[in-house]
């Protein structure tokens, strides 16, 4: 009989919980972008997203604690061989770096916002290469509507090892920068 009442405790919570979750249908709009930029011992380099960037389902549950959004299952997906670098051996170079044969998809979990003042603090899950790990930084809103940022990654945290090129004389540093310019069209249901 316990166990009985301890099942239905358990249900009524579990749809309390569900229920607590608002959703919005969110778009990206293609006016939005995304670069990794990196550097050398020797030169710079930005590698352009060239897919539209999208989310795994533009339908977005969250629910509000304190002045938190906390997401739930909002993943943007970025393809490991829609980037760019400018010519075809750095492409090449890259999409080895991100083992794209083996792992698809760049994947950034969203897990909460938190809006103050001017700026707004995110906290990610970042899988890079079968690796991830958690991020958090600033997100800028623009007067027109989108919302800008750079994070900083080391890739050694994802499990990469720095390439080098002419045996060792060019080296990849460690860190790269993921920069954005995301605008969204939201739709409350």
């Amino acid at each position: 009989m316990k166990f009985l009442v301890y099942i239905q405790f358990v249900l009524v919570v579990l749809i309390f919980h569900i229920s607590s979750y608002k959703s919005a249908k969110v778009d990206i709009l293609s006016t939005s972008h995304i670069a990794i930029q990196g550097s050398t011992n020797v030169n710079s380099f930005t590698c352009v997203y060239e897919n539209e960037i999208k989310l795994s389902d533009n339908v977005v549950n969250y629910f509000l604690e304190g002045s938190q959004i906390k997401l739930k299952d909002t993943e943007l997906l970025l393809s490991s061989n829609a980037f760019d670098c400018g010519n075809k051996g750095m492409n090449k170079d890259f999409k080895s770096l991100l083992n794209a044969d083996k792992y698809e998809y760049i994947k950034i979990k969203v897990l909460s916002i938190v809006p103050d003042n001017d700026c707004i603090y995110v906290t990610t899950d970042i899988k890079i290469s079968g690796h991830h790990q958690e991020h958090k930084f600033i997100v800028n809103a623009s007067d027109d509507g989108s919302f800008k940022g750079t994070l900083d990654l080391n890739i050694c945290d994802f499990g990469m090892k720095p390439p080098t090129k002419m045996l060792g004389l060019v080296k990849v540093d460690e860190t790269i920068s993921i920069d954005f310019d995301v605008s969204f069209k939201i739709d409350k249901h």
